[in-house]
Protein backbone atom coordinates (compact mmCIF):
# COMPACT_ATOMS: atom_id res chain seq x y z
CA UNK A 1 0.00 0.00 0.00
CA UNK A 2 2.66 2.48 0.77
CA UNK A 3 4.66 1.55 -2.42
CA UNK A 4 1.50 1.78 -4.40
CA UNK A 5 0.45 5.31 -2.95
CA UNK A 6 3.98 6.57 -3.91
CA UNK A 7 3.84 5.38 -7.30
CA UNK A 8 0.52 6.02 -8.75
CA UNK A 9 0.26 9.62 -8.41
CA UNK A 10 3.81 9.64 -10.32
CA UNK A 11 2.17 7.56 -13.26
CA UNK A 12 -0.61 9.17 -13.30
CA UNK A 13 1.04 12.52 -13.62
CA UNK A 14 3.47 11.12 -16.09
CA UNK A 15 0.77 9.30 -18.50
CA UNK A 16 -2.20 12.07 -17.93
CA UNK A 17 -2.79 14.72 -20.99
CA UNK A 18 -1.16 17.76 -19.56
CA UNK A 19 -4.26 20.21 -18.91
CA UNK A 20 -5.78 17.29 -16.73
CA UNK A 21 -2.28 16.50 -14.47
CA UNK A 22 -3.69 17.75 -11.65
CA UNK A 23 -7.39 16.83 -11.97
CA UNK A 24 -6.59 13.46 -12.55
CA UNK A 25 -4.08 13.32 -9.52
CA UNK A 26 -6.03 14.80 -7.43
CA UNK A 27 -8.98 12.54 -8.38
CA UNK A 28 -6.92 9.23 -7.42
CA UNK A 29 -5.97 11.24 -3.72
CA UNK A 30 -9.56 11.51 -2.83
CA UNK A 31 -10.40 8.18 -4.00
CA UNK A 32 -7.78 6.85 -2.09
CA UNK A 33 -8.74 8.74 1.07
CA UNK A 34 -12.42 7.34 0.67
CA UNK A 35 -11.26 3.93 0.33
CA UNK A 36 -9.50 4.32 3.53
CA UNK A 37 -12.56 5.93 5.11
CA UNK A 38 -14.22 2.90 3.54
CA UNK A 39 -11.75 0.63 4.83
CA UNK A 40 -12.15 1.72 9.05
CA UNK A 41 -16.20 1.60 8.21
CA UNK A 42 -15.73 -2.04 7.30
CA UNK A 43 -12.87 -2.83 9.77
CA UNK A 44 -15.36 -1.32 12.51
CA UNK A 45 -18.21 -3.32 11.06
CA UNK A 46 -16.21 -7.00 11.35
CA UNK A 47 -15.30 -6.11 15.41
CA UNK A 48 -12.62 -8.64 16.30
CA UNK A 49 -12.41 -10.67 13.25
CA UNK A 50 -9.21 -9.83 11.98
CA UNK A 51 -8.27 -12.50 9.43
CA UNK A 52 -11.50 -11.23 7.42
CA UNK A 53 -10.15 -7.96 7.68
CA UNK A 54 -6.79 -8.94 6.43
CA UNK A 55 -8.60 -11.14 3.91
CA UNK A 56 -10.52 -8.92 2.25
CA UNK A 57 -7.97 -6.18 2.31
CA UNK A 58 -5.27 -8.59 0.53
CA UNK A 59 -7.77 -8.66 -2.47
CA UNK A 60 -7.25 -5.83 -3.85
CA UNK A 61 -3.83 -5.43 -3.18
CA UNK A 62 -3.42 -8.49 -5.42
CA UNK A 63 -5.95 -7.54 -8.19
CA UNK A 64 -3.40 -4.65 -8.17
CA UNK A 65 -0.48 -6.34 -8.49
CA UNK A 66 -1.38 -8.39 -11.56
CA UNK A 67 -3.23 -5.41 -13.54
CA UNK A 68 0.46 -3.06 -12.79
CA UNK A 69 2.33 -5.99 -15.00
CA UNK A 70 0.59 -5.15 -18.15
CA UNK A 71 0.58 -1.31 -17.34
CA UNK A 72 2.49 0.58 -20.31
CA UNK A 73 5.62 2.19 -19.57
CA UNK A 74 5.12 6.11 -19.47
CA UNK A 75 5.93 8.27 -22.33
CA UNK A 76 8.54 10.33 -20.20
CA UNK A 77 10.05 7.05 -19.17
CA UNK A 78 10.40 5.87 -22.53
CA UNK A 79 11.68 8.89 -24.22
CA UNK A 80 14.54 9.33 -21.15
CA UNK A 81 15.54 5.50 -22.34
CA UNK A 82 15.17 6.69 -26.11
CA UNK A 83 12.62 4.30 -26.68
CA UNK A 84 11.33 6.98 -29.33
CA UNK A 85 9.14 4.73 -31.36
CA UNK A 86 7.26 3.19 -28.25
CA UNK A 87 7.01 7.01 -26.51
CA UNK A 88 5.47 7.78 -30.76
CA UNK A 89 2.54 5.04 -29.54
CA UNK A 90 1.64 5.60 -25.92
CA UNK A 91 1.51 9.21 -27.04
CA UNK A 92 -0.76 8.30 -29.85
CA UNK A 93 -3.24 6.75 -27.35
CA UNK A 94 -3.56 9.68 -24.78
CA UNK A 95 -3.17 12.46 -27.70
CA UNK A 96 -4.56 13.55 -30.11
CA UNK A 97 -2.50 13.87 -33.14
CA UNK A 98 -1.62 17.38 -33.37
CA UNK A 99 -1.03 17.25 -29.04
CA UNK A 100 0.80 13.80 -29.48
CA UNK A 101 3.16 15.61 -31.97
CA UNK A 102 3.74 18.74 -29.51
CA UNK A 103 4.24 16.78 -26.58
CA UNK A 104 6.97 14.61 -28.08
CA UNK A 105 8.42 17.51 -29.12
CA UNK A 106 8.55 18.81 -26.10
CA UNK A 107 9.86 15.46 -24.36
CA UNK A 108 12.82 15.60 -27.28
CA UNK A 109 13.77 18.90 -26.26
CA UNK A 110 13.57 17.96 -22.19
CA UNK A 111 15.46 14.98 -22.49
CA UNK A 112 18.56 17.01 -24.71
CA UNK A 113 18.08 19.36 -22.10
CA UNK A 114 18.75 16.73 -19.18
CA UNK A 115 21.69 15.72 -21.34
CA UNK A 116 23.33 18.89 -21.52
CA UNK A 117 22.80 18.99 -17.84
CA UNK A 118 24.58 15.66 -17.61
CA UNK A 119 27.70 16.46 -19.29
CA UNK A 120 28.42 19.73 -17.51
CA UNK A 121 30.84 19.26 -14.64
CA UNK A 122 30.15 19.71 -10.61
CA UNK A 123 31.35 23.15 -11.16
CA UNK A 124 29.41 24.31 -13.21
CA UNK A 125 26.05 22.44 -11.43
CA UNK A 126 26.84 24.86 -8.16
CA UNK A 127 27.28 27.87 -10.01
CA UNK A 128 23.77 27.49 -11.45
CA UNK A 129 22.63 27.29 -7.81
CA UNK A 130 24.13 30.99 -7.15
CA UNK A 131 23.13 32.33 -10.90
CA UNK A 132 19.98 30.89 -12.40
CA UNK A 133 18.46 29.22 -9.51
CA UNK A 134 19.81 32.06 -6.76
CA UNK A 135 16.04 32.75 -6.04
CA UNK A 136 14.91 29.44 -5.05
CA UNK A 137 17.83 28.94 -3.02
CA UNK A 138 17.08 31.60 -1.40
CA UNK A 139 13.26 31.13 -0.34
CA UNK A 140 14.54 27.13 0.49
CA UNK A 141 16.73 28.76 2.88
CA UNK A 142 14.64 30.91 4.03
CA UNK A 143 12.07 28.14 4.77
Amino acid sequence: VGVASMIEPIYLSEVAPIKMRGVVVATEIIAVTQGQLLAVCIALAMGRNWRLMLGIAATPAILQFIVILFMPETQRWLAYNEKWEECKETLDRVYPEEAAKNELKALRNEVNRIQRYIKMTECERYGQLFTTYRWCLFIGCML
